[in-house]
């Protein structure tokens, strides 16, 4: 075999493992929206029930509380965008901040794609500099 000939191998068997490792982080996107889209119906769910109940008692006791969609990956959020439950969620976390007056925050694309080491979990940079973000946001303060 001539030495152009390993080297054209080479280039291709590289360029196949990228574009595997591209479908496999893909496929891991859709996955993970799947098994995380939100439920019809939560209105009337014992959680949801719940989730009030924990909200009033505790701006009776003035706590602030922070509302807060988390940062995801760009093919996350692609993938999430598409589907009708994560658009409902968003306007009903909208509708409760509103509702009882507290904030809420969707840093859904706040952070870039290389702070991730995966589509839904920060790496330790990534966590870092969303922490110092959501206090920042949330609670105007800084660490």
């Amino acid at each position: 075999m001539s030495f152009f000939n390993t080297i054209f191998i080479q280039k291709k068997n590289n360029l196949q493992n990228k574009n595997k490792n591209e479908n496999e982080t893909l496929e891991k996107a859709e996955i993970r929206v799947q098994m995380q889209t939100p439920i019809n119906n939560i209105k009337v769910t014992k959680e949801y029930k719940l989730l009030k109940l924990f909200i009033k008692k505790t701006l009776k006791n003035k706590i602030k509380l922070c509302l807060v969609s988390f940062p995801v990956n760009n093919l996350y959020r692609n993938f999430s965008d598409k589907r009708v439950q994560f658009q409902k969620s968003k306007k009903l976390f909208n509708y409760i901040a509103n509702y009882y007056n507290i904030t809420y925050k969707d840093f859904g694309g706040a952070l870039s794609d290389d702070l991730f080491v995966d589509p839904d979990h920060l790496n330790k940079d990534g966590s870092i500099i969303f922490t110092n973000l959501l206090i920042k946001e949330c609670f105007g303060e800084s660490l």
